[in-house]
């Protein structure tokens, strides 16, 4: 199979586990491998690899489900207590000239109590807060993976052009001194000369063009793991064979353990918290006052108590309550829209999946071979001088552009492909023969 679009769900979990702490080993340092990038000759999960540990998007998602873990822990402490000094009678004077009176102070401390488990719940909206950014991170590591591969595929049909046209020029060459010799003898004309040389022009041109695609793709690749110049030289991997797509409602079944879909029940349970956090800040809290007065003249100290309660007359949070039903029933329409939107891309990815693997299969068993024996006897034809040069030139052409069809329709079917895995939430698998 070139592309693992299925799996058990224990696997994924297994590969985004050990892709988190990729991730982070890159951040800190740590890993045998966390300064390397790829160099020589490249295969698919040595690009996957180092597009896990150094892709600067995927690092930022790390980032973030670290704060949400630590907003989590913020949110579950207790409020700090307040210390305060009241002095009172400062240079105040008595009545009749009695002269200063003493001051009296008090010391108290101040605690609010919060109320209707508001603590608690302010915790949990934090920890689900932290697993909807765990679910966007898989959903950005699947993308990245997804980005990579593509890419990693892109390469290797720009270096499979680049080699067919280094082969038409290798062909254009031997076709120009076979049509030389042929004219040096007579038998040929001077004119199929002018032509065949006119051909090896275009090849070359052509080679050139592809050379420049072929640099420009492994930039692209090298750009997922966040380097701005490649330091391999080419990509170990082939696009052949292919595999059947499975059956389209094996993969569907799929979709509701994906991170698109499935970070949306975590969503909904997150705004079920938010209307209990809400409903809970109706009930007042109560703050609690406990401090020790002295009174200086008479040499005593006196203990002191406050309680302090709002009183809901007004402000009863009914627009709060209300806000978060609303942003509840907001969710729930989210959460259907995207296993809608899941499906239906699902469905056109493996339209385009099935499509390009019955065309790349008929181009690979009935066109191509037949092309290109027909332009060994034409070859041969022309050897023998019963056919023409422009014979051998439609021959050429015709085995050059099937070829550039059949890549074509492999490149979109491993493009599909990885959209079937990423939709499908699945860890890109190799390219058959990648890294053997």
């Amino acid at each position: 199979m070139p592309i693992d679009a299925d799996g058990p769900t224990c696997r994924s979990v297994a590969l985004r586990r050990i892709a988190f702490g990729l991730a982070f080993a890159s951040l800190t340092g740590r890993g045998a491998h966390a300064g390397e990038l790829p160099s020589g000759r490249v295969t698919l999960p040595a690009a996957l690899a180092a597009a896990l540990l150094h892709n600067p998007d995927l690092a930022a998602w790390a980032y973030e489900v670290r704060a949400e873990e630590a907003r989590a822990l913020q949110e579950g402490l207790a409020p700090n207590p307040s210390l305060a000094t009241e002095v009172e009678n400062v240079g105040r004077f008595g009545g009749g000239g009695g002269g200063v009176e003493p001051a009296q102070t008090t010391v108290s401390l101040t605690q609010l109590l919060p109320l209707g488990g508001k603590r608690g719940k302010r915790a949990s909206v934090a920890r689900l807060d932290g697993r909807l950014a765990g679910w966007d991170w898989e959903r950005a590591r699947l993308d990245v993976s997804t980005r990579t591969l593509k890419a990693f595929v892109a390469g290797l049909v720009a270096q499979e052009r680049r080699a067919l046209a280094e082969r038409l020029v290798g062909l254009a060459r031997e076709t120009v001194a076979a049509v030389r010799r042929q004219a040096a003898a007579g038998t040929g004309s001077p004119v199929e000369v002018t032509r065949a040389e006119a051909s090896l022009a275009q090849a070359e041109a052509q080679a050139a063009r592809r050379a420049r695609e072929d640099r420009a793709a492994r930039v692209a690749l090298a750009a997922t793991w966040g380097s701005t110049t490649p330091t391999f030289t080419a990509l170990d991997g082939t696009l052949e064979p292919l595999a059947a797509p499975r059956p389209l409602d094996d993969l569907r079944r799929r979709l509701r353990e994906t991170p698109d879909v499935a970070r949306w029940g975590t969503a909904v349970e997150r705004a079920r918290a938010g209307v209990a956090l809400e409903e809970a800040r109706r009930i007042p809290d109560v703050t609690l006052r406990l401090g020790s007065r002295r009174f200086v003249s008479a040499e005593t100290n006196a203990f002191v108590a406050e309680v302090s309660v709002p009183l809901p007359v007004f402000d009863r949070n009914q627009g709060g309550i209300r806000a978060a039903y609303e942003r509840l029933g907001k969710t729930r329409a989210e959460q259907h829209a995207a296993a809608v939107e899941a499906e239906a891309a699902l469905g056109m990815a493996y339209e385009e999946l099935l499509a390009a693997f019955e065309e790349a299969t008929d181009l690979r068993r009935r066109v191509l071979p037949r092309a290109e024996s027909a332009l060994d006897e034409t070859r041969r034809g022309f050897g023998e001088g019963v056919l023409r040069y422009l014979d051998v030139l439609d021959a050429q052409r015709t085995v050059a552009e099937v070829r550039g069809d059949y890549l074509n329709a492999l490149a979109r079917y491993h493009a599909a492909a990885a959209d079937v895995a990423r939709l499908t939430g699945a860890a890109p698998a190799d390219v058959p023969g990648a890294g053997e």
